[in-house]
């Protein structure tokens, strides 16, 4: 797919993206560092709606993108209630 500046992507949106899930604010993100987002146009934004996967660490800080690497090399997910695996009992036993 190429490159689509922030009106193309709502253009794409508006035509491939059902009206029930709506745009609560109308932006694009190609790339985000700590809590800047680079839209579609180039333009960097602060980020004040980060979600729940960046709010304490901001957007792809080093550790957290080796940790995702390391861990996708091995196992992407599967469900909790299919396979076990140590991941998520060392995780239990932390908790």
């Amino acid at each position: 797919m190429e490159t689509k500046n922030s009106e193309a992507l709502f253009q794409l949106r508006n035509e491939v993206v059902t009206n029930g899930v709506s745009v609560f604010n109308p932006s694009t993100a190609v790339s985000a560092k700590g809590a800047i987002i680079t839209n579609a146009d180039g333009q960097e934004l602060i980020d004040f709606g980060g979600g729940i996967g960046v709010l304490n660490s901001g957007h792809c800080p080093e550790p957290v993108v080796k940790a995702i690497l390391e861990q996708a090399a091995k196992l992407i997910h599967t469900c909790f209630n299919v396979a076990t695996y140590d991941v998520d009992m060392e995780l239990a036993d932390e908790l």
